[in-house]
């Protein structure tokens, strides 16, 4: 994406751009993860990732979209049939006004419809080599949304899987396995008690609300396994 274009993503500010769910449920097309995973609260208002549209008119920003996206606290949502590529000019625009190292609130449902916030980072490709090359993480936690399972890897090397030579974690039923990441990502978190942050990197095809539930396994009950949780867009 180019700067202009990044430049020309603006916030729609209508009543339709922001939303608030009913005290104690959340709307049907949030995504859900399993109960007590990621953290309770969100904040308001909630914008939606597809409100996010590309104003051609003098290509300039939004000033109160600008303050809006840079709030201290943001939740967004996106469509449950959105792609990771349709949210990714609305995603370019919150990095380049947040930067990589805020996080953000993705608005979630547990099986109860009780709100739930996944807290992420956004990366770019850029932010997500110099991570690589740099030091803070040592134990550089990933995980890979492949159309065959999910790979989950780190400094030392992958995970292995059923396969040496495939996926960690094979799909069931044709569907990510996010109980088994839920389990490895425990499981690597008592090995580096330490460490805080990892990291999701999916093709622009993964569906949005797939990424966002393996976002919830890694931020892992009450946000406090990985807390610094990202997502590398693409």
């Amino acid at each position: 994406m180019t700067l202009g274009r990044e430049l020309a993503v603006v916030v729609l500010l209508s009543s339709a751009g922001a939303c608030k769910p009913k005290e104690g449920t959340a709307p049907e097309s949030w995504p859900v993860i399993a109960g007590g995973m990621a953290a309770p609260a969100l904040a308001s208002p909630i914008l939606e990732l597809s409100r996010l549209g590309l104003r051609g008119v003098d290509g300039g920003p939004d000033p109160a979209g600008v303050a809006l996206l840079g709030a201290e606290q943001l939740t967004v949502t996106g469509s449950a049939t959105s792609l990771l590529n349709d949210l990714a000019p609305a995603l370019h625009r919150i990095r380049h006004v947040r930067g990589s190292d805020r996080s953000l609130c993705v608005a979630a449902r547990d099986q109860h419809r009780q709100p739930r916030c996944v807290r992420i980072r956004l990366l770019i490709e850029d932010d997500f080599h110099a991570w690589l090359d740099g030091t803070e993480s040592r134990s550089k936690i990933r995980v890979v949304m492949r159309s065959d399972g999910m790979e989950v890897a780190g400094a030392r090397g992958k995970v292995p899987g059923p396969d040496r030579f495939g996926p960690s974690i094979l799909p069931v039923n044709g569907q990510p396995d996010f109980s088994r990441l839920d389990a490895v990502s425990a499981q690597l978190k008592r090995q580096l008690p330490e460490e805080t942050e990892a990291g999701i990197l999916a093709s622009a095809a993964t569906p949005f609300d797939l990424v966002v539930k393996a976002a919830a396994c890694l931020n892992g009950p009450d946000a406090k396994r990985f807390p610094s949780t990202f997502i590398v867009v693409p």
